[in-house]
């Protein structure tokens, strides 16, 4: 099976996730007066940021919110991170902070979001048994967001199911209909969002439905970057070489094939 599991895991959880807030600079919400501040874009922010945490939660057992934006901060800072080694160290302390958050409060959806989110982001730098481990986690914590709060954090979990179901190979449990079915759902709760509309455009252009797949990256160029400007730019590059993509394929008699748009199946070969 070589590295599939880490691999689809990686492939949805690098592009989906994004915090609640949309600003690139952000203050937690310690028990103290002095907050916490870090900027997303800055590693050197970052680590100070992660030490701090690690200094302060410990004195605050009972602390969910600032248990939330330490998980925040090593979401954004193991993007930075090119050793696996160390990338594995930091995110499996934030793990460890989304499970507190969970202990603390079972029944908030932001300690699910990120025990998922930061559980595939560990196996993309693990290995296969991790991996195999880490799908049900994922999976069990997005229904567990849906379950409490289906619109928090923009639809996230709506987001991150749909990705799972769409990348998962259908004999562990994917869907191609499920997938669909989860990424509109995302597209609906945040219409003006790039993300759900560059995850269906992905979608459809994997199974050679490329009239579709061409739509959404229409609606993904169209859209304005005022509330999601740092993701908003990522993903319109991502469409526009979506789009170069298709194009290519479809100038080729053999490549371009183009399935029909009612055309189903369940996690058939796909556009290479």
């Amino acid at each position: 099976m070589k590295k599939i599991i880490p691999y689809f895991i990686a492939a949805f959880l690098f592009p989906f996730f994004h915090p609640a807030s949309a600003e690139d600079t952000k203050a937690a919400t310690l028990s103290n007066p002095a907050a916490i501040t870090f900027n997303k874009e800055d590693p050197a922010s970052l680590k100070q940021a992660f030490g701090l945490y690690q200094k302060e939660l410990p004195q605050r057992p009972a602390d969910y919110e600032s248990r939330l934006q330490a998980a925040d901060v090593v979401y954004y800072w193991s993007h930075h991170l090119s050793d696996k080694a160390e990338k594995r160290r930091i995110l499996s302390q934030g793990i460890a902070w989304a499970e507190e958050a969970v202990a603390l409060k079972p029944n908030e959806a932001g300690g699910h979001l990120f025990l998922g989110i930061l559980t595939g982001l560990r196996a993309e730098v693990s290995g296969i048994i991790t991996g195999l481990k880490s799908k049900d986690v994922i999976k069990r914590e997005m229904e567990k967001v849906i379950e409490l709060d289906p619109n928090y954090s923009d639809g996230d979990a709506y987001l991150a199911l749909g990705q799972w179901y769409a990348l998962v190979p259908f004999f562990l449990g994917g869907s191609d209909a499920k997938a669909k079915e989860n990424l509109s759902k995302a597209a609906s709760i945040s219409p003006n969002r790039t993300m759900p509309h560059l995850a269906l455009a992905e979608f459809y252009s994997r199974k050679l439905q490329y009239n579709l797949a061409q739509q959404e990256i229409e609606i993904v160029l169209s859209l304005p970057e005022d509330k999601y400007a740092f993701e908003s730019k990522r993903d319109k590059a991502k469409a526009l070489e979506l789009k170069r993509k298709i194009a290519g394929r479809l100038s080729s008699p053999v490549r371009g094939y183009q399935r029909s748009d009612n055309t189903a199946s369940s996690n058939s070969p796909t556009a290479p």
